[in-house]
C-alpha cells in the first residue's frame, strides 16, 4: 500500500465549507518554491486520502478559489494570480503578465496578505479588483451584482458578502480608492 492510495490510513476531509479542510490544501501553494502543483504534489502534503483531496481540489476549482488544468491527463493547480516562478517576497506574491487586464503586481501581493478569514474571501476581492481594473469605477450595487454570483465566498447574500467581505477589503488596500462615483483602482 503507497501512502497516496485511496485505502492508505489517512484522515477522511473534513466536510465541504470547512475553512481549515481548505487552509490545509491551499497551504502547499503558498508554501512551494513552484506555484503551479499536481494533485500527487497537493495530497504528499496534506493528511488526507487521494481520492479526497482530488475531491476538494476540483470543489475550491468550481468556486473560482483555485484555476486548474489537465496536462497529460494529469491535473495541475495554482491560486489565480500567482504563477510567477522566481523569488517571491510574502506568503503568495506574484507577478502578474501585463495581458488582457492582469492586476499590478502590488495590488497582487496586498490582496495576497489581506487578513481575510480564508481563500474564498481573498478569491471574492481579487475578481472585484479585477472588474475594477477592466471595468472602471463601480458602486458597490454595481460589484455586488457583477462579482457576487460568481465569487460568493460562502456569503449566502450580495449584501453580507459586501458588508463583511468585500468592502472592508477594498477599504485596506491601498491602491484602491473610494470616491464619489463609487470604487476605483488609484
Amino acid at each position: 500500500m503507497t501512502p497516496d492510495s485511496d485505502d492508505a490510513p489517512r484522515s477522511a476531509l473534513p466536510e465541504r465549507g470547512s475553512s481549515l479542510a481548505d487552509d490545509a490544501l491551499l497551504a502547499p501553494f503558498r508554501d512551494a518554491d513552484d506555484p503551479v502543483l499536481t494533485t500527487e504534489e497537493v495530497g504528499g502534503s496534506v493528511p488526507y486520502r487521494r481520492a479526497r483531496t482530488r475531491e476538494a481540489l476540483d470543489r475550491l476549482a468550481t468556486e473560482g478559489v483555485l484555476e486548474r488544468k489537465s496536462v497529460d491527463g494529469e491535473s495541475v493547480w495554482w491560486l489565480p494570480g500567482h504563477t510567477a516562478t522566481e523569488a517571491r517576497d510574502g506568503p503568495m506574491p506574484g507577478t502578474t503578465n501585463e495581458y488582457e487586464g492582469g492586476l499590478p503586481q502590488q495590488l497582487e501581493n496586498d490582496i495576497s496578505t489581506l487578513s481575510a478569514p480564508d481563500e474564498r474571501e481573498r478569491a471574492a476581492v481579487y475578481a472585484a479588483c479585477y472588474y475594477l481594473s477592466e471595468d472602471g469605477p463601480a458602486t458597490g450595487d454595481r460589484l455586488r451584482t457583477a462579482v457576487y454570483p460568481d465569487y460568493p465566498a460562502g456569503h449566502d447574500d450580495a449584501d453580507e458578502w459586501w458588508t463583511s467581505c468585500v468592502r472592508p477589503s477594498l477599504a485596506a488596500l491601498s491602491d484602491v480608492e473610494r470616491t464619489d462615483d463609487g470604487w476605483r483602482l488609484d
